[in-house]
């Protein structure tokens, strides 16, 4: 087949320099990162700290700056690392389906690939585990299980930190192979991916992409169409693979007499800039439809009457075109705030949030406030002025007593637009801010709703913006109360923030 030439960086074979510290340990022909000594667990500690562990020995500025977009890197000799039975396993597949509705194609995916055909192995109705067993051990099928997030709580907080670290959401899929077969047929997707080896062993081939970082998936590929692959590796307990949206791979199962188990997280679906471009566009366009007439005029007569577009047409597009450019620095941010809200909206709740998230802040008797941070860096955002047709579901402070003259008087409307005792009218927009979050959103339908989401909100007063902007800014770090200029008992602000305190 013709030679495909790719922009930018050259693939490299996956053998390299290893990280300072780290002795290097060839392996295939791909860039490998091997270290003689057991690697570290998992650091939960924050997200930068766990997904530098969740790539160590490979350093997260040196995976950034060389691989990230670039080319694949293997990362060997890490079964210290994690514990199958604490991430994924068959044996949890197996009691999942056994103790959960786990459904055919909503939730599980079944398939094996032979002779260059994949067939689709999948039911109706809950998967039974005899029918698993039966899949596996019968017909050589691979399990596919869709966000298994939704059931796994380590996973939960695995991904809850990525999303945190990328700024973007993480979806997930659970692959277990009998051994000696494959499941799907060489494809590219348009997600970058990180494959985590979780039992046994697996056999990788990659190949040069047919686009580089494409925006969509591809159709299953013959290997006609692909080539000879780029690199060839084995995955075992441990590993990590990661290679970008784009690179085409197919995998089968090593030991025939054991099958292989591996998670795939993937991430940055449709996160380009042209998708950034793409959701401003309409907004520059009705921008300048209304300001400027030369985007009002209509087409020249008889446009279409001729076989092509003329020069004179083609010359005004053009200009339309420069003029629409200089709109992008006014339509910007709200692009930013519609592309983070629809993220909130999204993406997993805080792992901790699972046994706080009732909690309030209780002040000690006799004590005061001295400093306040956010409980949940990165699943906040504060907005002044709300979307339109955006459903907001508030939490306020109110007077016990006001409510209840409200109850017995609903004729004194007008109390209802007299500013209430922490200082703001819910009903006056421009007195006050939403603070949207994703604390209450459902992890068991993550990544799985096709509709819109809206995001919820809490409502407070103007005077508390300047505070969560800092308490943002500060992203989970204390700040003293004396650099917040708010007052001591307007700082209890539920389920958003946490204090300290001191007598």
């Amino acid at each position: 087949m013709p030679k495909r030439k790719q922009n930018g960086t050259k693939a490299r074979e996956l053998e390299g320099k290893s990280p300072p510290e780290t002795k290097k340990k060839k392996e295939s022909n791909g860039k490998s990162h091997g270290h003689s000594d057991e690697v570290s667990s998992l650091d939960f500690s924050s997200p930068e700290n766990f997904f530098s562990s969740f790539i160590s020995p490979c350093s997260a500025t040196e995976f950034m700056e060389q691989y990230w977009e670039k080319e694949p890197l293997h990362l060997s000799n890490r079964n210290a690392l994690i514990s199958a039975g604490d991430i994924f396993s068959r044996e949890i597949l197996e009691n999942l389906v056994e103790s959960r509705n786990i459904e055919f194609v909503r939730d599980i995916c079944t398939s094996c690939y032979k002779n260059g055909e994949r067939k689709n192995l999948d039911g109706h109705g809950r998967i039974k585990r005899a029918q698993l067993k039966k899949l596996m051990e019968k017909q050589n099928a691979t399990i596919q299980l869709h966000q298994p997030q939704r059931f796994q709580e380590s996973l939960w907080r695995m991904m809850e930190l990525l999303e945190t670290k990328f700024g973007c959401l993480f979806g997930a899929n659970v692959y277990i192979t009998p051994g000696g077969h494959q499941g799907l047929a060489p494809h590219h997707d348009d997600v970058e991916v990180f494959i985590l080896q979780l039992e046994g062993q697996k056999q990788w081939h990659l190949y040069k992409p047919l686009q580089e970082l494409p925006r969509t998936y591809s159709k299953d590929l013959s290997i006609d169409e692909i080539g000879n692959p780029t690199h060839s590796l084995i995955l075992k307990p441990g590993d990590l693979l990661y290679f970008p949206r784009g690179v085409i791979h197919q995998a089968q199962a090593v030991d025939k007499f054991s099958h292989s188990t591996h998670i795939t997280f993937s991430t940055y679906q449709h996160h380009t800039f042209s998708d950034y471009l793409l959701s401003g566009l309409p907004k520059m366009l009705g921008s300048a439809y209304d300001s400027d007439i030369s985007f009002r005029r209509g087409l020249p007569v008889g446009f279409l009457a001729g076989s092509k577009l003329d020069m004179n047409t083609s010359s005004t597009l053009k200009d339309l075109l420069y003029n629409l450019s200089k709109r992008i620095v006014p339509t910007q941010e709200q692009v930013f705030q519609d592309m983070k809200l629809s993220f909130i909206a999204n993406r997993l709740p805080p792992y901790q949030a699972q046994e706080t998230v009732q909690e309030m802040n209780i002040r000690p008797e006799g004590s005061r406030i001295t400093h306040m941070r956010l409980k949940y860096p990165g699943h906040t955002c504060v907005v002044v002025a709300g979307p339109p047709n955006q459903t907001i579901f508030c939490e306020t402070k109110h007077n016990e007593e006001e409510d209840e003259d409200a109850e017995s008087d609903e004729e004194d409307s007008d109390d209802d637009d007299e500013e209430s005792e922490d200082g703001y009218n819910g009903n006056q927009k421009e007195d006050v801010f939403h603070v949207y979050n994703s604390i209450s959103n459902n992890r068991r339908i993550h990544m799985m709703v096709q509709a819109e989401t809206k995001p919820v909100a809490h409502v407070f007063p103007m005077r508390l913006l300047e505070t969560f902007r800092r308490l943002e800014e500060a992203a989970g770090e204390w700040v003293s109360v004396k650099n917040l200029n708010v007052e001591d008992d307007e700082m209890l602000l539920g389920e958003l923030v946490e204090c300290k305190y001191c007598r």
